[in-house]
């Protein structure tokens, strides 16, 4: 059995927007395996769900199992709901796995890491 880790890091925008900022580590590759952190909508208020939308890929001809986690949150940001989730991802074929994050009191108008983690098995 072949196993991959793979971490995706994608930035939160809390309470700003930067256009300026130019940032491309919400995709990475390992082999065949692709996941990419789709982009974040701009966060106005603590407590309130932020969606974190993962799409995983799979350029091979054989089926993968892949565990997807959200985790290692900084200052006052937490999960809402399942961090960890398991897709069957089919040859050749794309999955969608959608998270969400909430930004507790005290998260200031900053860029914030969102850290997701995928285990991959044949």
């Amino acid at each position: 059995m072949a196993a991959w880790r793979c971490i995706g890091f994608a930035t939160v925008v809390s309470f700003i927007c930067s256009a300026a900022v130019a940032f491309d580590g919400h995709q990475t590759t390992l082999g065949p395996f692709t996941l990419k952190i789709d982009e974040m909508s701009l966060v106005t208020a603590w407590g309130e769900p932020q969606d974190v939308v993962v799409t995983l890929g799979n350029a091979a001809n054989i089926p993968l199992d892949v565990s997807v986690e959200v985790r290692d949150l900084v200052d006052e940001w937490r999960v809402q709901g399942a961090a960890r989730r398991r897709v069957e991802l089919g040859a050749n074929s794309e999955a969608t796995v959608r998270f969400q994050i909430v930004a507790g009191r005290g998260c200031v108008s900053a860029l914030y890491p969102v850290h997701v983690y995928a285990t991959v098995s044949t």
